[in-house]
């Protein structure tokens, strides 16, 4: 490493390299920003000076030439680096996905809840049972009366525990069954306590609009929720 001195007459290329978010020639400004920086991180002095132009500078007319000859050009041959175009296409296959995703799943329960997709780390609880039970209940397909009688795994889809012909499905475990009104206050109460007033299945199955951190939370309320109910134990 050492000192280097790059002189140019370019004023507005050099506010071009200097600007983190350049509005033209985006790929050759940051190109050119990626190589500063690598040969300062290796140890380089390195410093951008503009000049004049025409200043009796040895070599200047032959620099003006073949910028203009440039300029002339129909395309320019930009040889892109292996990460921007793993970037690129990593950005336009994430916009293909979200857009099947919009377009297919928002008739399926677990669409109705996640609207972007992307991994849910925080749903994940480290229990592999109640892991499980949480992701059938957001699929809609868990040990509940609705879904074994489609599977005709249940005589009826009607939760046992009601008085009135209700179907024993996940809004009605989560929110409704009068036999778990005792963990679902503690549920409610420990949400309150994270600032969540407003309980709803899109919340519960980790689909709400809130820091990674209270989504933790979350997903750890509902796991105790599931385990003081015992409803799974029956399956």
């Amino acid at each position: 490493p050492g000192k280097v001195v790059i002189l140019t007459d370019s004023k507005s290329s050099l506010y071009l390299i200097a600007n983190r978010k350049p509005n033209s020639y985006m790929y050759s400004s940051q190109a050119i920003q990626k190589n500063i920086l690598r040969l300062v991180d290796k140890g380089w002095d390195l410093v951008i000076q503009w000049i004049p132009s025409h200043c009796d500078v040895e070599g200047n007319d032959v620099v003006d030439h073949a910028a203009n000859e440039g300029r002339q050009l129909q395309e320019v041959d930009y040889p892109e680096e292996l990460d921007d175009i793993y970037h690129k296409v990593c950005r336009k296959t994430e916009v293909r996905w979200q857009s099947i995703w919009d377009r297919e799943s928002q008739t399926t329960p677990l669409g109705l809840i996640k609207k972007k997709i992307g991994n849910w780390f925080w749903c994940r609880h480290g229990d592999r049972k109640i892991d499980t039970i949480m992701t059938g209940l957001r699929i809609g397909r868990v040990s509940l009366n609705k879904y074994l009688s489609f599977i005709n795994l249940s005589p009826t889809s009607i939760c046992p525990n009601c008085s009135q012909d209700v179907d024993e499905d996940c809004t009605h475990y989560l929110l409704e069954c009068d036999r778990y009104n005792i963990p679902r206050q503690r549920l409610a109460t420990s949400l309150h306590n994270l600032g969540i007033t407003n309980m709803n299945l899109t919340l519960l199955l980790g689909g709400a609009e809130a820091d990674c951190e209270t989504l933790k939370r979350i997903t750890e309320e509902l796991a105790t929720y599931i385990k003081a109910t015992k409803r799974f134990e029956e399956s």
